[in-house]
């Protein structure tokens, strides 16, 4: 027994070297200089509700886009949303860029965020999608970066890698540094090590005919982890998947420790409900969860192993986040308590483990969603408000 936990944790430290070296290796591969070409038509997609950390600045990031045809169309429940005004401001300060605020309701009986994307699908005039988060944030040259992998290799979806940055809180600094490290790592592993395409839905380049196969954005409106099974569907249907490592920023300063552990618990059950046997295989990849488990098992012995394996732990994720995220991880206050947040942050995840086990209904956005087998929302009455709990 003394010899399997040294052989796991030996196993999680390789796995979390695989996620530091993927992406530091991959996080300025950012390639674009194509200016002969007839770049295609995009229409970016954008579903909005309430307004996110320094949302009006990751707004004019789109705004400020070095692309020759595009358009923004922004899907909101209802023009009374505060972020409508904040919306507004912007597009007013950028007249020559075609962008449109589209009230498109709200339905309770599918995923939200898919419903807004099905409405605005409707009003879109480019060739290509490109479906960004409120909070993602990216350079002048990022739409073309991505164009370029459809122009080049004829890509029917594109998906990309995260950096994450903006901690100001504990709390976001914990969810930053699990996104560089963990979640991209994931991406780029599995996309670099094994050509399986783990699609991420903040940033997706989507070629409108492809999607139109299959019926549009409707098509996928019963499960809530829409990014994951729209990449499944795609690959399953012959069409091509790929990242070309244009990176974007997902901007996060306020999460608390709270918003974290619910929005790791609310992930944790939608990848268990779309591929359990990858799900069980996780917990080898918290270092710091089995080495305290080892202490169980090797007793006073651990006393010898555990620092070093919590120091290499640290070191590992800290190279990452001061590649991806340098000058937030270099933040004096941020840099010392970075190695605390990395081992919270894992002993979080240790417990958000087992969450799947016990329930099958996640939080979102004020809603409570019941879920099936990959993810699917079975009916009407599965979803009920939980705004002010």
């Amino acid at each position: 027994m003394e010899i399997i936990i040294l052989l796991l944790i030996a196993l999680s430290l390789s796995m979390n070297v695989l996620y530091t070296s993927v992406t530091t290796y991959y996080s300025n591969k950012n390639t674009m200089n194509f200016p002969d070409k007839k770049y295609p038509s995009v229409t970016i997609l954008k579903p909005v509700k309430g307004i996110d950390d320094e949302m009006e600045k990751n707004l004019e990031s789109f705004f400020k886009l070095d692309y020759p045809d595009f358009e923004i169309l922004f899907g909101v429940d209802s023009k009374k949303d505060e972020v409508t005004g904040l919306i507004a401001k912007v597009m007013k300060r950028f007249p020559n860029v075609d962008a449109k605020i589209i009230e498109t309701g709200h339905r309770g009986d599918q995923n939200p965020k898919v419903y807004k994307l099905s409405f605005m699908e409707k009003f879109s005039r480019g060739s290509l999608f490109w479906i960004s988060d409120s909070n993602i944030r990216v350079e002048d040259n990022t739409l073309k970066s991505l164009a370029e992998e459809y122009i080049l290799n004829g890509t029917h979806l594109i998906f990309s890698p995260i950096r994450a940055t903006g901690s100001r809180t504990f709390g976001s600094l914990m969810e930053n540094s699990y996104m560089n490290h963990y979640l991209s790592g994931n991406v780029l592993g599995a996309w670099v090590l094994f050509r399986k395409e783990v699609v991420v839905g903040k940033s997706m380049l989507i070629e409108k005919k492809a999607l139109r196969s299959f019926g549009g954005f409707p098509y996928f409106k019963d499960y809530l982890a829409e990014d994951q099974i729209l990449g499944e569907t795609f690959r399953n249907s012959g069409y091509l998947i790929s990242t070309n490592n244009t990176w974007v920023t997902n901007f996060n300063s306020s999460s608390t420790t709270k918003s974290f552990y619910s929005r790791m618990s609310r992930w944790a059950r939608l990848r268990f409900n779309i591929h359990r046997s990858i799900y069980f295989g996780e917990i080898l990849t918290n270092t710091t969860a089995l080495g305290i488990l080892s202490v169980g098992i090797l007793e006073e012995r651990a006393l010898l192993i555990l620092p070093p394996v919590f120091f290499l732990r640290v070191i590992l994720e800290l190279i990452t986040s001061i590649r991806i995220n340098r000058a937030d991880t270099l933040k004096f206050s941020n840099f010392l308590l970075l190695p605390a947040a990395i081992i919270i942050k894992d002993l979080v995840l240790a417990l958000v483990y087992f969450s799947p086990f016990f329930s099958n209904q996640v939080n979102w956005r004020g809603e409570r969603i019941k879920i099936g087998k990959r993810t699917f929302l079975s009916n009407s009455f599965d979803i009920f408000s939980i705004e002010g709990i």
